[in-house]
């Protein structure tokens, strides 16, 4: 995440250090791995002891020896779960983003890396000795509400203490459907994150090793390097080093000004804000068509008409076979890639859909809506009336359109 450059990112762009049991004993040693990989971020989980004989205050846990961080705490002076740590190096701009899910043990940072681009670094800790239902939906929730926010990078470490998961092959242990496992399973599936932890990161003594410590990610590509460390001090758990080298961020919109057409008016950076000025400027030069009543044309003499047309699986296959999973849903949330892993399965329930849809001319309601990208032309970039509209439809209704155009 380079200090300098607007569209690159240096090595130790992110670097995740989960320590347990009390991170103030081994704040010397710390201190010392990170002078030797000077990491841009220090996430730290379990930062109290479990039993709270001494509490250092916030303080005592800053790292001028190494260098100008700014430090983001959770539940660090309260006697409120274990401690949450997010050292964010001063040299990038970084700002806390609140979440309205009930999950306590968290700290979700907003990072800008240039004016149109941003990154959200979360720090999680999940309790072991909590598996009520309540208490992992509250995580599960805590997930989805981040993957929504609509960062166009994520990465979310931190200890989540899932045993029982196994993930090289991604499954649990156990044929429990409903067990929290499963269900976490599903959260990161259902909101298309990568995981890339993949050894153990936690064992003591004669227990059997466990990868209790996750990163998770938006992008499969994100991870350039992982690293694997031993531990601080005595703790159980050891280190894990991420590097990210990327040439070239994703960008999106930079400040707008309230009025597309008057350039000395406020500039706004709240992407809500940018949306409904955009969307108000789209809709403004919308052609309006007449409400009354369509002309009729002439007559054509028609010499071949078109026989009734019937879909089959086949033809589905076809077409879900071609689809590119790196693409994005529509505004129905069906992305391609679980399209194409399931099609065996979805094939013929499609071809009923397509079928009545041709037979009652009509189609689905969701089919109708559309997610709308604003697209920079030319001028001022900070002008609503600078960009253009390209809408995103629904890529199951683009396959019926695919299969009629080649009939």
């Amino acid at each position: 995440m380079g200090k300098g450059g607007k569209k690159s990112y240096k090595n130790n762009a992110y670097r995740g250090i989960p320590v347990q049991n009390q991170l103030f004993n081994k704040l010397s040693e710390l201190i010392v791995r990170a002078r030797d990989n000077k990491p841009n971020i220090i996430g730290i989980t379990e930062v109290k002891p479990k039993v709270n004989r001494y509490k250092p205050s916030k303080a005592e846990y800053s790292l001028p020896e190494v260098g100008n961080y700014k430090m983001y705490e959770k539940n660090l002076e309260t006697d409120e779960g274990r401690g949450l740590l997010l050292y964010i190096d001063s040299n990038l701009e970084s700002t806390e983003v609140n979440m309205e899910a009930q999950f306590q043990e968290n700290i979700f940072i907003k990072i800008k890396l240039n004016q149109n681009d941003k990154l959200l670094i979360g720090l999680i800790y999940r309790s072991p000795s909590n598996n009520t239902k309540e208490y992992n939906d509250k995580l599960t929730e805590l997930i989805s509400e981040a993957t929504q926010k609509g960062f166009s990078h994520i990465l979310i470490m931190g200890d989540f203490n899932y045993p029982a998961i196994d993930w090289e092959i991604w499954n649990t242990k156990g044929d429990n459907e409903n067990s929290i496992e499963n269900r976490f399973l599903e959260s990161i599936q259902e909101n298309f994150l990568f995981q890339h932890t993949t050894k153990p990161t936690r064992w003591r003594g004669t227990d059997t090793p466990h990868t209790l410590d996750l990163i998770l990610t938006n992008e499969e590509e994100m991870i350039n390097n992982l690293e694997y460390m031993s531990p601080l001090g005595k703790s159980d758990h050891c280190q894990y080093g991420v590097t990210k080298s990327k040439s070239k961020t994703r960008e999106g919109i930079g400040d707008l000004h309230t009025d597309p057409d008057d350039t000395k008016s406020p500039k706004t950076d709240d992407d809500k804000e940018k949306a409904e000025i955009l969307s108000e400027y789209f809709a403004s030069v919308f052609t309006q068509e007449p409400d009354d009543e369509i002309p009729v044309p002439n007559p054509i003499n028609i010499e071949n008409e078109l026989t009734e047309l019937i879909i089959n699986k086949d033809m589905i296959m076809k077409h879900l076979k071609k689809l590119k999973i790196d693409k994005s849903p529509g505004p129905d949330k069906l992305h391609p890639r679980l399209l194409r892993e399931t099609m065996e399965s979805i094939a013929e329930p499609l071809s009923l859909i397509f079928n009545q849809s041709l037979n009652e001319k009509t189609v689905p309601k969701e089919w109708k809506n559309a997610l709308v990208s604003a697209i920079f032309k030319k001028g001022n970039k900070s002008q609503a009336k600078n960009y253009r509209p390209v809408s995103l439809t629904s890529v199951v209704c683009k396959i019926l359109e695919k299969i009629i155009e080649n009939i």
